[in-house]
This record gives C-alpha cells, structure tokens and sequence, in this order.
C-alpha cells in the first residue's frame, strides 16, 4: 500500500462573500479584545513575590 501525502486546497478559498461575513468577524474580535483584557487583569502567581512557592 502506497501513502500519500494529504495535500490542501489552497487557502483562502475562492468565492468567499467577504462582505457577508464582516459583522461576525468584528463580533469575535470584541470578544477577544475582552478575553485579553480579562487576561491581563488575573495576577500570575508565579510573578507575585508575596505568595509561598507552590
């Protein structure tokens, strides 16, 4: 039996509606600007000098 190697089409696809598309996209961009900046409000305890060693 011969293997051969899995080959994708070519990215991105033709005959997208970009257009059609836009208000999901910027939908998920607010939610990961909003994940982001939950991110960076959690304290990393390994940084905190003032928590014991795990």
């Amino acid at each position: 039996m011969t293997v051969a190697p899995y080959v994708p089409e070519p990215l991105p696809p033709a005959g997208i509606d970009w257009e059609a598309h836009i208000p999901q996209i910027a939908s998920a961009n607010r939610a990961l600007a909003r994940y982001a900046g939950i991110i960076q409000a959690i304290p990393n305890p390994r940084s905190c000098s003032s928590l014991p060693p795990p």
